[in-house]
């Protein structure tokens, strides 16, 4: 039993300038003797910004209606494109609950990211005050050095004026 091997590329852009086409189909062949590798390989293209170029083939297999699903900007034109079509509206849902999923993973990240943020900071600030300490602890010492030599000097002072 053999299978047919479908590739369906969605562009955004046109893939050969000086022909556009909405929709094309394209098959392996050998360059050298034009023959055709296989009728279970084929490539089909969908150009997105080529709607308007659909032909009546198109429509009639509802090539447009996907093209017009893909290129949708808001959940409004989703939805005005799904109550005409039952499985489109299938298929909206299903996207629009992976977005919702997305949407759901990029606040979980988002969190995890100020929450480390946060810590990153507080590490650095106790870090900062770590050394801060330590520098006053050094300063204190030396202090109570010179306050030693001067009490020292202080008594000298005395016992000379005695």
């Amino acid at each position: 039993m053999f299978y047919t091997c479908l590739q369906v590329g969605l562009l955004n852009f046109t893939l050969f300038e000086d022909s556009p086409e909405f929709f094309a189909s394209y098959k392996l062949m050998n360059e050298k003797n034009h023959r055709i590798y296989s009728d279970k390989i084929q490539l089909y293209v969908l150009d997105l910004t080529q709607i308007d170029m659909a032909t009546a083939e198109d429509k009639t297999n509802g090539l447009d209606y996907w093209a017009r699903l893909f290129t949708a900007t808001t959940w409004e034109e989703i939805h005005m494109l799904a109550k005409k079509k039952p499985i489109i509206e299938k298929a909206s849902e299903t996207v629009f609950k992976l977005s919702k999923e997305e949407e759901v993973r990029l606040q979980c990240q988002a969190r995890e990211d100020y929450y480390k943020t946060q810590n990153d900071f507080h590490s650095y600030y106790k870090k900062q005050l770590a050394e801060k300490d330590s520098a006053l602890a050094e300063k204190d010492s030396a202090l109570a050095e010179k306050d030693a030599i001067i009490a020292e000097l202080k008594k000298k002072l005395e016992n000379l004026g005695n």
